[in-house]
């Protein structure tokens, strides 16, 4: 159920094209929100058989920065995806990102700079807390839970009772 609706989809047609959108993330969405990148060469799939896509980030309140790879859809269509990594949404504020591409071959060619905006958290308690996927994990644990019985608890009482007595 909404398999890639955290995705952003961008389209790269050539090395010095500006990508217009505002991305958006949030501590709530940890690994849930990201990228699928299409590559283009004169309109056309750039086939990147044999390379390796990055997305390469820093956070300009924490100071944090990373690299993720991307993971390839379809490496002769020029197609990937990325989750945005939880450790780039530990905060509020700008985060500067490329996407980087390693052709195998010692040459790289990134995209230009742009901003992801990470968002405060306004579900699950804390704005530092990432209470929403705690909820989706306890959600998630209970519809997949292959039987919920009370005969832990039963005897956890009776050996409370016991050592009462």
């Amino acid at each position: 159920m909404l398999d890639g609706y955290g995705l952003h989809q961008l389209t790269w047609d050539t090395c010095d094209e500006r990508f217009g959108d505002v991305l958006v993330a949030s501590p709530a969405d940890a690994c849930g929100c990201g990228i699928s990148l299409a590559v283009r060469e004169d309109g056309a799939a750039a086939d990147l058989t044999g390379a390796a896509v990055y997305f390469v980030w820093c956070h300009k309140v924490s100071g944090e920065r990373g690299t993720e790879p991307f993971t390839t859809v379809d490496a002769s269509a020029g197609t990937f995806e990325v989750y945005y990594p939880a450790a780039m949404q530990g905060a509020e504020g700008a985060v500067q990102a490329q996407v980087m591409v390693s052709r195998g071959d010692d040459t790289y060619i990134s995209s230009r700079v742009f901003t992801v905006r990470v968002e405060p958290v306004i579900v699950g308690g804390e704005e530092h807390e990432d209470g929403f996927t705690l909820f989706l994990q306890a959600i998630n644990a209970y519809e997949h839970a292959t039987e919920i019985t009370t005969d832990v608890a039963t005897r956890a009482n009776a050996a409370a009772g016991a050592a009462e007595d």
